[in-house]
């Protein structure tokens, strides 16, 4: 009985990692299909699919669930600079991407692998009649959560984006770009349903699988990227208001397992030797070298005196003279320091700077600076004759557009190193141009999305390149 269960799941698992790689697509389908929808006979099978989901989230690293969330943007930003001479590694950094960049083919498939899975999820949830109502309306609606989290990163790094909602490989392997505004459509639509399949309450007694609240997060930042400033503020409130989150903790405790600011985070992999993707590549091992990575002289200026976020959540290495700052969010480097921290997805924090920015935009300034000065509270350091003020609340009497200024500047010391913020923030605000140029000798307005993979391109005829390459 046992081997018959496990050769389901197997079935599965070959399926998934089929879809949403177009170099998988040229080939007949797998004859396993026909026992995908066995593996959702059972609630005991069904689970095992959807937790299938987040254990491949954690083993493609070079995805938006893994660490190219934070690194590659980084670099493209103003935040990173990468000390090691790399080809593909300086394209990010000087924003000349080559569509033969392997970094960049490898986050496009990996995103469409993750895709694939959470669509044979959907399709096998939906299929099946012997599976608990509550639980597969639970397990549907964080498939659809998935699902909207890759798509959001696919939107935001590359633009037009084929929209897969399918296991039809078929149509997979020949479908052309679909608008920002389409796919932003069905993020919206599996959020908004999700926010309803999923219960208030997580279905584990951590919070590695998201509930009715990350749902709302992320629906909350994806209105603040449409422009939706009403409906981001009523999604924020509710995840903000729900009383399942909070206080804010300690500023070394936010990263911790199941902090009372963590509303969705990804356990550690057992066995791999680390524990989370950033504190692995961001931090640098035993020897006196200097890190892979520090952060520019822009964002280290960028702390205002007395905020605790920068002597806490960077890390100096002395080199050669030279003092380099590197992300020290996560701090444990190695398994063998124990599990005691989770990739976090999605924080209370964010939810707080998406509902200031959303009331700014709707004129309720003093609700605005009420929601950053909780977050300034919490980042203050004691008062010290060096800073006998440190980090002070912001004035009431500050105007819309000061307000807005002082959102972009919490945004960027509260979410630096961290899913891509920074980048994004530059581009959705129209502030890229300004910001970057002086910084980027061969900045064009072209290097604010990726190129496509050339790989793909020649494998699909209907997909088009971004302009500029």
């Amino acid at each position: 009985m046992k081997a018959k269960y496990f050769l389901k799941l197997l079935a599965l698992t070959i399926i998934v990692q089929c879809m949403g790689c177009s170099k998988f697509l040229d080939v007949d389908p797998p004859k396993t299909a026909l026992l995908a929808s066995e593996a959702f006979e059972t609630n005991e099978s069904a689970i095992a699919a959807v937790t299938g989901m987040y254990a491949q989230m954690k083993s493609l690293s070079e995805s938006p669930a893994g660490y190219a969330a934070t690194l590659y943007p980084g670099l493209s930003a103003d935040e990173l600079v990468n000390f090691n001479a790399n080809a593909d590694l300086e394209q990010f950094a000087a924003n000349r991407l080559n569509p033969l960049n392997s970094i960049v083919s490898n986050i496009w498939t990996s995103s469409y692998k993750m895709i694939g899975q959470a669509n044979s999820v959907i399709a096998g949830l939906t299929r099946s009649t012997t599976i608990t109502p509550s639980l597969k309306s639970q397990l549907l609606g964080e498939a659809k959560i998935s699902r909207a989290l890759i798509y959001f990163y696919l939107l935001n790094l590359f633009g037009d984006v084929p929209l897969v909602l399918t296991t039809d490989w078929k149509a997979s392997q020949a479908i052309s770009r679909s608008s920002q505004a389409e796919v932003y459509t069905q993020v919206i639509k599996d959020l908004t349903e999700a926010a309803i399949e999923t219960s208030a309450t997580y279905p584990t007694a951590e919070k590695v699988r998201p509930n009715k609240y990350a749902a709302l997060a992320l629906l909350a930042r994806v209105y603040l990227y449409t422009k939706d400033y009403k409906n981001a503020e009523a999604a924020a409130s509710q995840v903000i208001e729900s009383g399942i989150y909070g206080p804010l903790p300690g500023i070394d405790d936010v990263f911790l397992a199941n902090s009372t600011e963590a509303i969705w985070q990804l356990a550690p992999t057992i066995g791999v030797g680390y524990v989370t993707f950033e504190a692995n590549v961001f931090i640098p091992g035993s020897t006196q070298g200097p890190p892979d990575y520090y952060f520019s002289d822009k964002l280290i200026n960028a702390f205002e005196a007395g905020d605790k976020r920068k002597d806490h959540w960077m890390e100096r290495r002395d080199y050669l003279g030279t003092t380099y700052y590197y992300p020290f969010k996560y701090k444990i480097l190695s398994a063998s320091g124990g599990y005691g921290e989770y990739y976090t997805i999605l924080r209370l924090s964010e939810t707080y700077l998406i509902r200031a920015e959303a009331r700014a935009q709707n004129d309720n300034l003093v609700g605005a600076l009420a929601d950053l000065n909780i977050i300034r509270e919490r980042s203050r350091a004691d008062v010290s004759m060096d800073v006998p003020d440190p980090l002070p609340a912001l004035s009431s009497s500050l105007s819309k557009p000061d307000v807005l200024i002082a959102v972009e500047q919490e945004r960027r010391t509260e979410l630096f190193a961290e899913w891509g913020q920074r980048w994004f923030d530059l581009k959705r605000t129209g502030r890229a141009n300004e910001v970057l140029s002086p910084e980027k000798p061969n900045w064009s307005v072209n290097g604010q999305l990726y190129p496509l993979p050339q790989s793909e391109i020649l494998l699909n005829n209907k997909l088009t390149q971004n302009p500029g390459y």
